[in-house]
């Protein structure tokens, strides 16, 4: 399994090291790239932000070979720029263990490629980008939820 990892963020590149050493059955390499040099023919693209995503590239639909990891305030820019509103996104900053689960679910993808039927796949591919809609959601209800708590403490703190 090829992973490519698009982002200058060494402790990215260490965590999902990490988890890829779980996967011990799996022939795996990972390396790092430059936004605008990526090298195709990946088994998973992890674009880290905005401005990792080379405008010019074509990035192939469905998104079941990319993972985005954006910031709140750039994921309805790149929803709208690149039609990707299926896409799987996680929120940044990303935890370690949402982050493994994602890549658990790839390479399982990887090695089931030869073994799975069709629509039973596909089935799979819906459900789970149902799922990351949803995940990407409670983030962000997660996010509005801390943001108000923060102003009402800080309310009451000086009023």
């Amino acid at each position: 399994m090829k992973v490519i990892l698009i982002s200058h963020d060494s402790d990215l590149l260490g965590t999902c090291r990490e988890i890829l050493t779980k996967f011990e059955d799996l022939d795996w390499r990972l390396t790092t790239s430059e936004p605008g040099t990526t090298p195709a023919a990946a088994d998973l693209y992890i674009w880290d932000g905005a401005a990792a995503i080379d405008r010019n590239l074509e990035i192939e639909r469905p998104f079941s070979r990319h993972l985005f990891l954006l910031h709140q305030r750039e994921v309805a820019e790149f929803q709208e720029n690149l039609g990707a509103a299926g896409a799987p996104i996680l929120l940044k900053p990303v935890t370690r263990a949402c982050l493994a689960a994602f890549m658990e679910f790839a390479a399982s993808a990887f090695q089931d490629r030869t073994a799975t039927v069709h629509s039973l796949r596909s089935d799979r591919d819906e459900m789970l980008q149902c799922l990351i809609q949803t995940n990407l959601q409670l983030q962000q209800y997660e996010q509005d939820r801390t943001n108000f708590l923060t102003r009402a403490v800080h309310d009451f703190r000086a009023p």
